[in-house]
């Protein structure tokens, strides 16, 4: 079957559209939420769904390793757990009231509290256990 440059060209178009569309649609971006003393209560003490924070400093090594796998672990876990960052070096006031002295440091907030805090450098493994028991303190939080 013959096929003009223009056919082939139109046909090449649509189905790129149609993979890029597809692709937009199948794995949205989640990407997690800047957190500072403005938003804080918002986002993180009256959401519905439990929290883990993430909170970095910029200048940590071991903090630019962990920030590519929690931002790639955000989509799997979407939709029972929000995800937010926290810059320590711009949040001072914050990073003082929760005494964080180690980074990275992931904590869980659930109902509009403070559950839990991790404070170690940790793998994507480690970060996707740490999602799954977070999943698992609040059903069990519920059902107490």
């Amino acid at each position: 079957m013959f096929h003009s440059k223009k056919s082939i060209f139109f046909m090449f178009m649509i189905t790129t559209f149609a993979n890029t569309s597809l692709n937009c649609f199948f794995n949205k971006a989640v990407t997690p939420v800047q957190i500072n003393l403005k938003n804080f209560e918002k986002e993180v003490l009256e959401s519905e769904t439990p929290v883990i924070l993430y909170a970095f400093r910029v200048s940590s090594w071991r903090c630019k390793a962990v920030s590519s796998i929690f931002v790639e672990l955000c989509p799997e876990f979407a939709d029972k757990l929000k995800f937010v960052a926290m810059d320590l070096d711009r949040n001072d006031i914050l990073a003082n009231y929760f005494d964080v002295r180690y980074v990275p440091a992931f904590m869980l907030f659930y109902d509009g509290k403070w559950i839990e805090m991790v404070q170690e450098n940790v793998s994507k493994e480690s970060l996707k256990a740490l999602c799954k028991a977070a999943i698992e303190t609040c059903k069990d939080i519920d059902e107490a």
